[in-house]
């Protein structure tokens, strides 16, 4: 089990503790209307927050990375699930009081971002589907040609 930790108040695993000072840093009104009162609750939240901050943190950060042919073979529809699975989580947050309006125009960006990609990564792959055929085709007429000439 993990060691924890205490964090504005509440009881965090230790691997969270940075990552919840850097929302309470970010966000600092995030918990002023959280309706969770047990500590076991509350706990369960905020690591569940910390874990989510992180993910779309991470996120972010593949995205910034400059080549793009990475992040165009990483960005995938499950991907894209995911990201709406988190939305949904950050909704779950909310309904509890957590003000989370930030995190949500962030997970927004990287939405729009990964979608923008996968609309790349959509054309790229029909313009190389279309280049093989065009290759295929130019081989069998040279093969044609090849054959023509020697009757």
């Amino acid at each position: 089990m993990d060691d924890t930790c205490i964090i504005h108040s509440y009881k965090v695993f230790k691997r969270n503790g940075d990552v919840l000072n850097e929302i309470f840093e970010n966000y600092p009104n995030v918990a002023d209307n959280f309706r969770i009162t047990h500590p076991d609750s509350q706990s369960y939240f905020m690591n569940s927050l910390a874990e989510l901050y992180q993910k779309i943190k991470s996120e972010e950060e593949m995205l910034q990375q400059n080549d793009i042919t990475i992040m165009l073979s990483m960005i995938q529809d499950e991907e894209l699930q995911d990201i709406t699975d988190t939305e949904s989580k950050l909704q779950d947050f909310e309904l509890n009081g957590l003000q989370l309006s930030g995190l949500k125009e962030r997970l927004a960006e990287v939405r729009e971002s990964k979608r923008l990609l996968q609309q790349i990564n959509g054309r790229k792959a029909i313009e190389n589907k279309a280049r093989r055929e065009r290759e295929e085709a130019e081989q069998l007429l040279l093969a044609k040609l090849q054959k023509k000439r020697r009757f």
